[in-house]
């Protein structure tokens, strides 16, 4: 989970989406495929898959990563995550998502300003991982944040 880079999401979140998808999301040759939750649109970036509401506040951020083995997705969640404008650290328990998951509640700081985010790690079989963050304001979070994230994961 080391390695994401949120820039372009905060960036992106603020200005409406362009070229914005709806329904199920497929990438055959990643091996992949989701559901955007109902009321969220999305569309592709250079990094992943970026999905946001008109209404609600947040987004959701879908990132490939390269970890094949749940004991690594494990490790690396419980350090956190810091990189350049990203800084956040696991709160509480990883959950378990499934038999090739993992998740947690995660805290600190995305360019700068205060951020909670629920992020779930799914190993691939069939190829790349992928790490899905619902994340918001550190004030605005709830449940829900959490809730979409997996149920991204789950689809």
């Amino acid at each position: 989970m080391k390695g994401i880079n949120c820039a372009i999401a905060f960036l992106m979140v603020s200005t409406a989406l362009t070229a914005q998808k709806t329904g199920t999301v497929e990438y055959k040759e990643l091996g992949l495929a989701f559901t955007i939750p109902q009321g969220w649109v999305g569309q592709e970036t250079d990094e992943g898959f970026l999905m946001g509401h008109n209404t609600e506040p947040g987004f959701i951020l879908l990132l490939p990563h390269e970890y094949s083995s749940l004991a690594t997705l494990r490790q690396e969640a419980a350090q956190g995550i810091e990189d350049e404008g990203v800084s956040l650290k696991l709160i509480g328990k990883l959950d378990s998502i499934g038999k090739n998951g993992v998740g947690g509640t995660f805290t600190g700081t995305l360019q700068g300003q205060k951020a909670k985010a629920y992020i779930a790690g799914l190993i691939n079989p069939h190829g790349q991982g992928l790490s899905i963050m619902a994340a918001v304001d550190s004030a605005k979070y709830a449940n829900k944040h959490k809730q979409l994230a997996l149920s991204v994961a789950k689809s």
